[in-house]
C-alpha cells in the first residue's frame, strides 16, 4: 500500500518537472547586447510568429530579463533567420 502511494506520489512529481518546464528551456540566455545574448539562444527555441520572430526562453540583455521576446527588428531577424535557417 505505502509503496503504491509512493510511485503515485514519484509519477505526480515526475509529471509537474516536465510539464513545469523545468527540464527544458527554464535556463537564461544572457548577453551584453541582444546580438550577443540571440547568438547564444537555441534553434529550437525561436519560431516564426508572422514577420516576427519568439523566442520561447527568457533572453537578458545587460542585466534587463525579457521572458518570451517577440523579435522585430530586421537586423536580429536576419541573425537567427541565418543562424537557424528559418522556413519562410
Amino acid at each position: 500500500m505505502l509503496t503504491s502511494r509512493l510511485s503515485i506520489f514519484a509519477g505526480g512529481l515526475l509529471m509537474a518537472v516536465v510539464t513545469g518546464g523545468w527540464t527544458h528551456g527554464s535556463a537564461a540566455i544572457e548577453g551584453a547586447t541582444w546580438r550577443e545574448a540571440l547568438a547564444k539562444v537555441p534553434c529550437q527555441d525561436v519560431a516564426k510568429d508572422g514577420k516576427d520572430l519568439k523566442i520561447s526562453v527568457t533572453v537578458i540583455v545587460n542585466g534587463e530579463q525579457f521572458p518570451n521576446p517577440t523579435i522585430t527588428k530586421e537586423d536580429l531577424i536576419e541573425l537567427l533567420d541565418k543562424k537557424c535557417s528559418l522556413k519562410h
